[in-house]
Parts: structure tokens; C-alpha cells; sequence
């Protein structure tokens, strides 16, 4: 539609322009052909004037200064017919100004077609296929159809200039929206090599991350996020992931405070703050009302040589009593704490508390397939029996290797 606005706008210009030339009409138009004729004529009238005086004068019917007089009438009224047609002849020349009218009207066509030809069409076709998708009795099915003509369109325009940020975008969040993860996770990697520092892009890119890898927190993902966070500690998006982050780990407060900072950033009545306040309530009981809370201590000796990557799971159970844990948390070893705390907000049992308690067994191990249970090549150890109240906290050192 807005190259019909900027025709309309052109022909409105044309408009002021052309009525001047439509209301100053001659109102005689001449051949230029008869105007010459008419020239020639009144120049051979005036010769056959010049010499009819000068036979007068010659017979002295009249003297010199009568023939002069005479010469010069003619003359004035040879001069001012001269005029008289040259000015018609003019007149009839503007006529051409009709030629510059349909100039004008042509214009617009002639507009569109270099517009077109240049190629800001498609680029109009594209924001229109885009501003569809704001359609809320779009079906769903509809919806996918529309995404993938779009994703098709944008190709297009990336063929011939890749250079194109906001397409990289806009073709990014399209692969989201139909979890093609992987492939947004590409795209939104190839627009931060034009904006490595956007924190909007950032975050979009980190989630994308998120669930390209099923919902787990790599040090890619992690390195994106502390440099988001950094960049722009408001961002609500980095800090709704970083919630989800801090209360896989079992830091429930620290989620609730993450996931109220993004509160602050987003409409109260949007489905992302029913979702963050859905999450904040959720994790609120999980917070402990007492400080109960047992420090750990963990040493890996270094002649295992364990790849930082690999994942380390902290539990407690009751000892030699019921197998199941009591509370748990996991790390990759490249972010795992001095102190690692378990408490009561982490308990995995109904009815029982890590306080709750007498004597426990806290259990640290490093898993070489990243399963939760036990396989032969893990690396584990343990407390052995473990009382809180006298010890205060426990020390484990991994070094038994399954």
C-alpha cells in the first residue's frame, strides 16, 4: 500500500502544477506555417511601399523630407505586424506545455516501475506478509503457512544482500516461533556477527540455546547470559532464563529475586508476567522458613583429570535407612561453588526434611554419561554417617571411581 500513498502524493504535486497550464489557454491557436506566410507578406508590402515612394520622389511628386517620413511609417507599421506574429508564433509554442503534462501523469508509472525494478517492493511485501502475523483470529495452521511464505520471502532478499540484520532477525524469531530451535539458533548467530553486543539479540540468542539443548544450561549458554546481564541487567528475558537457571540449582531465592527483577521490565498484563508470577509463586515454597542449611565441602583430586564439562550430583539421604534422596542439586564442574549448601526448601521427600533427620549421608559424584543413576566410570564419594548438630559442616572427597 505505500507505493499507491507515495503515487497519490506525486500526482497531487503534478496537480499544482499542471492547473496553471490548463487555465492559461491561448486564445487563438495559429499554424506555424501561416504565421511565416503572413511575415513574407507584410515584408512585400512594405517593399512595394519603399518603391512606390521612391518612383514619387523620383517625379517629384514628393520632396525628401516627405519620402523619409514616409519610409519610417512603413517601417513602424512593418515592425510592429513583425511583433504582433512573432507573438502568436510564441503563444502557439506553449502549447508544447501540454507535452510537459503528460509528462507529469506519467510519472507515478513511471515511479513505480523504477521501484519496483530496484527491488523495495519485495521489501514492502515482506513487512506486509509481517504486519499479517499481528492477526489474532489467525488459526494456527494459518499461522505456520504464513511463517514459512514469509521465511521463504526473506531468503530471497538474503541471497542477494546477507547483510541484511533485521532479516536475520525477523527470520530468527520466525524458526522459533515454529521450534525449529536449531536452525534460530544459526540465524541469530549469524546476526550477532553485526551486532555482537545487543543485549536484546543476545537474549533472544540464549534462548534459543535453551531449547536447542532440551532445556539445559551449557557454558555456552551460561557465557551469553553473565555478558547479556552485564550489558543489560534489565533485560527481562535474560533474567526470566537466569531464574529458571538459579532454581534448577536449587538457589530458590536467588530465582524469585531474577524472575521479580524481570517483573519490573514487562507489562502486568501480559501472559509473560502470568508466567513469571506462576514461577515466583511456585518457587516461594520452596524457601525454607527456618535457616536450616548444611555446608559442603568438595575436593576432586586432579590426577583424575575429569573433563569440566561433566555433571556433578550433591545428595543427602538418611543413613542406612531409606535409599531415596533427601534433597538434591547438580553443577557442572566448572561452576560448582566452594560451598555447596543443601536445606529443607530442596527436600525431594514428602513428610521429610533434611532437619527432620538424625543422622544423614550426603553423597557427591561425578557422572561420566550425565545419567542420574550410577554407572561404572562415574567418580564418587562420600560423608559416611553425618550428623549436623555436631559437625556443622561436611567434607567430601571424591575419590573412588565406580
Amino acid at each position: 500500500m505505500m507505493w499507491l500513498i507515495f503515487a497519490l502524493l506525486i500526482l497531487l504535486a503534478a496537480a499544482l502544477l499542471i492547473f496553471p497550464l490548463i487555465k492559461k489557454k491561448p486564445h487563438q491557436q495559429y499554424n506555424s506555417g501561416d504565421i511565416n506566410n503572413e511575415l513574407k507578406e507584410n515584408i512585400a508590402v512594405f517593399k512595394d511601399q519603399e518603391a512606390e515612394s521612391s518612383q514619387m520622389l523620383e517625379q517629384g511628386f514628393i520632396d525628401e523630407a516627405e519620402y523619409s517620413d514616409l519610409i519610417s511609417e512603413y517601417k513602424y507599421t512593418l515592425l510592429a505586424n513583425v511583433k504582433g506574429q512573432l507573438k502568436l508564433k510564441k503563444n502557439n509554442k506553449e502549447s508544447g506545455s501540454w507535452v510537459l503534462l503528460v509528462c507529469l501523469l506519467l510519472m507515478p508509472i513511471f515511479v513505480f516501475v523504477t521501484y519496483s525494478f530496484l527491488g523495495a517492493s519485495h521489501d514492502l511485501h515482506i513487512s506486509n506478509l509481517l504486519d499479517k502475523r499481528t492477526f489474532n483470529q489467525m488459526s494456527d495452521l494459518d499461522r505456520i503457512k504464513l511463517n514459512k511464505k514469509i521465511q521463504m520471502e526473506i531468503y530471497e532478499s538474503l541471497t542477494d544482500d546477507p547483510t541484511q540484520i533485521n532479516y536475520l532477525i525477523a527470520l530468527a524469531q520466525l524458526k522459533m516461533e515454529n521450534k525449529n530451535f536449531f536452525g534460530a539458533k544459526e540465524t541469530y548467530l549469524k546476526a550477532l556477527n553485526y551486532k555482537p553486543n545487543d543485549p536484546k539479540l543476545l537474549s533472544e540468542y540464549a534462548q534459543a540455546i535453551y531449547f536447542s539443548e532440551n532445556r539445559r544450561f551449557t557454558k555456552d549458554l551460561n557465557e551469553i547470559l553473565d555478558k547479556t546481564l552485564k550489558l543489560n541487567p534489565n533485560n527481562s528475558l535474560a533474567l526470566g532464563l537466569n531464574g529458571i537457571k538459579q532454581f534448577e540449582q536449587g538457589r530458590y531465592k536467588l530465582a524469585v529475586l531474577s524472575w521479580k527483577n524481570a517483573l519490573k521490565t514487562i507489562a502486568g498484563n501480559s501472559k509473560e508476567a502470568d508466567a513469571l508470577n506462576s514461577s515466583i509463586l511456585y518457587a516461594e515454597k520452596y524457601i525454607s522458613v527456618n535457616d536450616f542449611k548444611i555446608p559442603i565441602e568438595i575436593t576432586i583430586p586432579e590426577v583424575y583429570k575429569i573433563d569440566k564439562d561433566k555433571v556433578i550430583y550433591i545428595y543427602a539421604r538418611e543413613w542406612q535407612g531409606i535409599t531415596k534422596p533427601l534433597a538434591a542439586v547438580k553443577f557442572k564442574l566448572s561452576e560448582l561453588p566452594e560451598i555447596v549448601f543443601l536445606d529443607d526448601s530442596m527436600s525431594m521427600s514428602d513428610g521429610r526434611s533434611l532437619s527432620s533427620i538424625e543422622f544423614l549421608e550426603i553423597i557427591a559424584r561425578v557422572s561420566i554419561s550425565g545419567e542420574v543413576t550410577p554407572l561404572p566410570g562415574d567418580y564418587q564419594g562420600t560423608t559416611g554417617k553425618f550428623n549436623f548438630k555436631e559437625q556443622k559442616k561436611a567434607k567430601i572427597n571424591i575419590n573412588n571411581k565406580l
